[in-house]
């Protein structure tokens, strides 16, 4: 069904019905296999439950920040937010198919968990000799 727009032809829009199976399929015209929908649903409530682990522990490191333990909380909740983050990018990576999404999400999870773990290692070592 085309419909014609000043002299050139051009596409009729997609019934809704349509655009949501399009974008329910990635794109690729057969619907995901039941795998790798729960692989999509596993890594969206992982990502959820990490926020809710992580959120109110920084906002409780920022509120009281001169308390003893704010630092490590802060870190932790921060380490929690970004595994949410990076289990978000890896989750829109393979419902879209596009495996730079999926790649990114991989690195930035192990970058972070490295970064975040080195910083918890120096504060437990400030901490065990009094600096923080």
């Amino acid at each position: 069904m085309k419909a014609a727009v000043h002299g050139t032809a051009r596409a009729a829009p997609l019934p809704l019905a349509s655009w949501l199976t399009r974008l329910m399929t990635g794109g690729r015209g057969s619907r995901m296999e039941t795998p790798e929908k729960l692989l999509i649903g596993s890594l969206c409530v992982l990502a959820a439950l990490a926020t809710a682990y992580g959120m109110p522990r920084m906002w409780a490191a920022l509120r009281r920040p001169e308390e003893d333990g704010a630092p490590l909380l802060l870190i932790r909740g921060l380490r929690a937010f970004i595994v949410a983050l990076a289990f978000a990018a890896i989750a829109f990576g393979r419902w879209t198919a596009s495996n730079g999404f999926v790649l990114f999400g991989v690195f930035f999870l192990a970058e972070e968990l490295y970064e975040t773990g080195l910083i918890l290692l120096i504060l437990r070592w400030g901490k065990a000799r009094g600096f923080v």
